[in-house]
C-alpha cells in the first residue's frame, strides 16, 4: 500500500511538472502574438497617419483647382 501511495504521489508530481512546463509555452506563445499585434497595430496607425496625409493633400489641391 505504502509503495503504491509513493507511486502516486510521483505520477502526480511528474504531471504537475509536465502541466506547467506546458502552460509555460502556452503563456510563451500568447506573450508572442500580443507583441506582434502590439507591432502590426503601430504600423496600421503610421499607415493610416500617412494616408490622411495625402487625402489632406489631395483634398487642398482639389479645392483650389475645383
Amino acid at each position: 500500500v505504502l509503495l503504491g501511495a509513493a507511486g502516486g504521489w510521483r505520477l502526480r508530481k511528474w504531471n504537475n511538472r509536465r502541466q506547467g512546463k506546458e502552460r509555460r509555452k502556452r503563456l510563451g506563445r500568447i506573450e508572442n502574438l500580443n507583441k506582434r499585434i502590439k507591432r502590426l497595430e503601430a504600423a496600421l496607425e503610421k499607415e493610416e497617419e500617412a494616408l490622411e496625409e495625402i487625402l489632406k493633400k489631395k483634398r487642398k489641391i482639389r479645392s483650389v483647382t475645383g
